[in-house]
């Protein structure tokens, strides 16, 4: 096995719901990156199993710690929320490639629900309160839509993803640290895709929220192509079962 040492800066008060997490962030106690070897253990932030995931971090005095690769890189920018009393984070695109082999590994797999509309989040980015075990989607939280932030001095449109050209690398216009082009993010429309930024960055300096002209249905789209044929399955029931009792509530509409 081979380890390398990896300092997790992690917000300290934010992940004490364990005595355990207090015990390592804050006394900033090293996780090791390291190649994995299909440890029979569970991530911390997602509660699902590590061996999905080739590399993660463990703590090599208790060895009990364990988060994914990509679970650990969502825990960077937390958002408060008037929702919920805890931070929220986001757990983006490619945390999805990430979850959708948990229906691999598990006869019940791990559908991770909405707290708020209790349908699923799998397919789509959402954010979790690694402090509760609970998710909610981005127009669940809500996230708004259309703000002013002190960051920028033009208004922010949110988009579901933004690429700017052809490079490789995507960066925050607020924080100068790496986005990811397929992540929501928020944008700045009047500069045509010269200030862009992660959502967390744009809301911790919000001024106020703007009301738009015409209400968007949505600009969350569920990406099927990435799902297990089972959540597939288990989605288009749901979507059946909500037309059948609407029409039920609603007689008249059928005639």
């Amino acid at each position: 096995m081979h380890a390398f040492v990896v300092v997790m800066p992690f917000m300290n008060p934010v992940l004490d719901f364990h005595g355990r997490w207090h015990s390592h962030f804050i006394r900033n106690t090293p996780l090791h990156l390291i190649l994995n070897h299909f440890f029979d253990v569970f991530c911390l932030a997602c509660r699902g199993p590590t061996r999905t995931d080739s590399i993660v971090y463990n703590c090599q005095q208790c060895r009990r710690i364990s988060l994914h690769f990509l679970c650990a890189n969502s825990l960077w920018r937390p958002l408060e929320s008037r929702s919920h009393p805890h931070p929220l984070f986001y757990f983006g695109t490619e945390c999805q490639k990430l979850f959708k082999l948990f229906d691999e590994f598990s006869e019940r797999g791990f559908p991770f629900q909405c707290y708020k509309c209790y349908k699923l989040c799998i397919g789509v980015p959402f954010y979790r309160c690694v402090l509760c075990q609970i998710n909610f989607h981005l127009k669940c939280v809500p996230i708004p839509y259309f703000i002013k932030s002190k960051c920028h001095i033009h208004p922010f449109t949110l988009r579901d993803c933004f690429v700017e050209d052809d490079s490789e690398k995507y960066f925050c216009d607020v924080c100068k640290e790496e986005r990811h082009p397929k992540d929501h993010t928020y944008f700045c429309e009047e500069c045509q895709g010269l200030f862009v930024a992660h959502i967390e960055c744009v809301l911790h300096n919000m001024v106020e929220e703007i009301a738009p002209a015409e209400e968007p249905s949505s600009n969350l789209v569920l990406d099927f192509e990435n799902i297990s044929p089972r959540l597939r399955v288990k989605l288009s029931t749901d979507e059946l079962t909500e037309e059948q009792q609407s029409d039920e509530e609603n007689p008249a509409m059928k005639e």
